[in-house]
């Protein structure tokens, strides 16, 4: 079995309601570390009861975004100005 990162979430399994919170995912660095959902592409774990839960996203292309792709991915704009020339102070 080859290295994964361990995704922090947890949920009840849809088949048998047993706690699952050992997710991983292999499209992350794969160095063992913890990551959020938001990190990867697609996650999963499995349950002794036999079922599978896998999420997954298709990837996303981060070239060339627009102003709404960059609030869909959470961000929030702030502005303001500055009492120092060519300063910003968000």
């Amino acid at each position: 079995m080859g290295l994964y990162d361990n995704i922090s979430f947890q949920m009840c399994c849809p088949s048998c309601g047993k706690e699952l919170k050992r997710f991983q995912s292999k499209s992350g660095s794969c160095t063992m570390t913890t990551l959020s959902p938001a990190d990867v592409n697609e996650f999963y774990d499995f349950c002794d009861c036999g079922m599978t839960v896998k999420f997954t996203r298709p990837p996303r292309n981060l070239d060339n975004l627009t102003l709404q792709d960059i609030f869909g991915l959470g961000f929030v704009m702030a502005t303001g100005r500055s009492n120092i020339p060519g300063v910003d102070d968000v």
